[in-house]
């Protein structure tokens, strides 16, 4: 928590840093003065986290930035057909506002077979040219197994939003490896929710494991 006034909030805001907004609304307000909040260029996506209504009829409004939308990155995506959820995972990646990048069966250019479509999308992300992956194939399976040979890779097969989120927080996940089979659209997006908004462990012990795997 960092305490401050209006211009140490502005550059958090700017910055990308802040998660959650607390603001206790007035119905009258009087005066004048300098704009708490920046105007930013990039639309700020909020979804609302908690209300309340006090006697004074002041309204307090607890709101959080929806995943990835402050941070915007490169997602290379990869699928050996276009089946099940796979051109929906290019929709969700773009509508959270990141950037994709195709391969195998999502672009004319390549190989489709899952083995060389997982093996580009992980070296994308092992090569710096994307900051994460998520690999598709039928069972998710291959997909995994693929892109887990490429040296910097942890790529972690999710079914639901909770795996995701514990892939992200205790194996510091880079890959996100998804069955086309298994998955719907309403839990794909409940996976990228919790894939995008999640975070490494800051825990020596998971920090440890994580590192420890790396040089296995």
């Amino acid at each position: 928590m960092a305490v401050g006034g209006a211009g140490l909030a502005s550059t958090l805001i700017e910055l990308g840093l802040v998660d959650e907004y607390r603001l206790f609304v007035s119905p009258v307000v009087l005066g004048g003065g300098t704009p708490y909040l920046p105007a930013l260029d990039d639309r700020i996506d909020l979804e609302l986290v908690e209300t309340r209504t006090f006697g004074s009829r002041v309204v307090y409004v607890a709101t959080g930035a929806r995943s990835g939308i402050l941070h915007p990155m490169r997602i290379a995506i990869a699928a050996d057909e276009r089946t099940g959820v796979a051109d929906a995972v290019v929709e969700e990646v773009r509508r959270r506002g990141h950037e994709p990048l195709l391969h195998g069966a999502l672009t004319d250019s390549e190989r489709d077979d899952w083995a060389w479509a997982s093996e580009a999308a992980a070296r994308d992300v092992a090569d710096g040219r994307a900051e994460q992956g998520i690999v598709c194939c039928w069972t998710g399976t291959g997909a995994s197994i693929a892109a887990n040979k490429v040296p910097g890779i942890r790529a972690a097969l999710c079914g639901d939003a909770p795996t995701a989120d514990g892939a992200r927080r205790w194996n510091d996940a880079n890959v996100l490896a998804l069955s086309l089979r298994a998955t719907s659209a309403a839990v794909l997006a409940e996976i990228l929710d919790a894939w995008f908004a999640g975070a490494p462990s800051t825990e020596d012990d998971d920090g440890a494991n994580v590192a420890h795997v790396d040089e296995i």
